[in-house]
């Protein structure tokens, strides 16, 4: 189910139709993209939504200290045939600073550093692209509206921030030694209490 907030539509319509179809793929990506995508430790995310044709277009987020910067449009090229009349969403998942550099150089080529994902809706997998290419395609800056930038760095920020595990109660740990000792003081008394009470009974006779 493709789900667009009213902000999305507005942006949608100031851009042209092929800027306009990646913002709202790109979008219904993050929607639905599953937990088993790993997005924890990636220096950059790029976005390629489902589309005709061989050139598919897309968001990349770069990661710095400060957090995701302001997402760019990029082209993914000669990924490999599906078969499908059209292709599936993608998901690259770059893990380190060289795999970045390379699409801002020009020379975008994926190389196992680069974990993809295809798959659509929220059923996605790991897949090969070797011998593809991701290119820049563009600035950000046309989209007029800045509240959607905020919000899909916000999703993607809420996606690649590890959750934390559930605490588990530790387990009641019980103190044998003390409760023997315990055991002991109390049978005790107990013998002493009895030893006192048969002193009084013959006393009393």
């Amino acid at each position: 189910m493709v789900r667009y907030s009213l902000c999305v539509i507005v942006t949608a319509l100031s851009l042209t139709p092929a800027s306009a179809q990646t913002i709202l793929g790109a979008a219904d990506i993050l929607d639905s993209i599953p937990p088993s995508v790993p997005l924890a430790d990636a220096r950059a995310v790029a976005l390629v939504p489902a589309a005709h044709g061989a050139t598919l277009r897309g968001l990349l987020f770069v990661k710095s200290e400060s957090g995701w910067g302001e997402p760019e449009f990029v082209v993914l090229r000669d990924a490999p045939p599906t078969g499908a009349r059209e292709t599936p969403d993608y998901v690259l998942i770059f893990r380190t600073r060289r795999g970045v550099e390379r699409v801002a150089n020009g020379d975008g080529r994926l190389d196992p550093e680069v974990t993809a994902y295809a798959g659509r809706g929220s059923a996605f997998a790991p897949v090969a692209l070797g011998g593809a290419v991701l290119r820049k395609g563009g600035p950000f800056a046309g989209t007029p509206d800045r509240k959607r930038t905020v919000e899909l760095k916000a999703k993607l920020t809420e996606l690649a921030t590890p959750k934390a595990a559930p605490k588990v109660k530790a387990p009641i740990e019980i103190d044998w030694v003390r409760i023997a000792e315990q055991r002991e003081v109390f049978m005790g008394g107990f013998a002493a209490l009895g030893a006192g009470l048969a002193m009084m009974k013959r006393r009393n006779r």
